[in-house]
């Protein structure tokens, strides 16, 4: 999520016009980021290089192509805080799991509540419709914290929406995440991890998790709610 997928592999492989509209951004997507070091203090056009990694990007820009697509006469913001490599048992810990809460989370909802400041303050009527969340190769390396991730993502929603249910769409706030790959080689409990995500999918008509494992194998992809 942070972003790691390097632009040279588009200019490979998109046409050129295409890959300009990338590297331009998109008039009614906005993007406030933090990814790890990079980060972009305001509230900028969403394009290219808004990644982690230099001469990187993460999953924002397929976002803002889309709904660009889909609804381009609306303005969107994305607020984008994002660590690589950071887990959920300790760092991303919210109140609700009893623990000491992670310094990652009070970061990221700390730059949330600015972002969304900034945007009452320019008399816009801020609407939350959801959070993506690509995590958990982190909690994969110990069986402990792979046992309980579901718990963990549970409390973390929970928190999240109690936080900022002033602004919740109508319909209320989804929340969309992902498998984390098989790789029982690196990530020893990925299953375990995997698993939670699963439960925690089918606990919510608000909740998704796409089966990127599934994507892979065969190129269909199934979205479980």
């Amino acid at each position: 999520a942070s972003g790691c997928s390097l632009d040279e592999y588009l200019k490979r492989n998109v046409s050129a016009e295409k890959y300009d509209e990338y590297q331009n951004g998109y008039d009614n997507v906005f993007i406030n980021y933090l990814s790890g070091a990079n980060r972009s203090e305001e509230f900028v056009k969403c394009k290219s290089f808004q990644g982690e990694l230099e001469g990187a990007f993460g999953p924002e820009l397929g976002l803002a192509e889309k709904l660009h697509a889909l609804y381009p006469d609306k303005i969107f913001f994305i607020i984008k805080y994002a660590w690589g490599g950071s887990n959920l048992h300790t760092q991303w810990l919210s109140p609700s799991s009893f623990g000491k809460t992670g310094d990652f989370y009070k970061e990221f909802v700390k730059y949330t509540q600015t972002s969304i400041e900034y945007l009452v303050n320019k008399n816009y009527d801020v609407k939350i419709a959801g959070m993506c969340w690509m995590q958990g190769e982190s909690d994969a390396f110990s069986v402990n914290a792979s046992k309980s991730y579901g718990k963990h993502l549970t409390n973390f929603i929970e928190d999240i929406r109690k936080k900022f249910a002033k602004y919740a769409a109508e319909d209320g706030i989804a929340f969309v995440d992902a498998y984390i790959a098989a790789n029982p080689a690196f990530w020893v409990y990925y299953e375990n991890v995997n698993q939670g995500k699963r439960e925690v999918a089918e606990a919510s008509h608000l909740n998704v998790v796409i089966d990127t494992i599934k994507q892979t194998e065969d190129g269909k992809g199934t979205i479980i709610r």
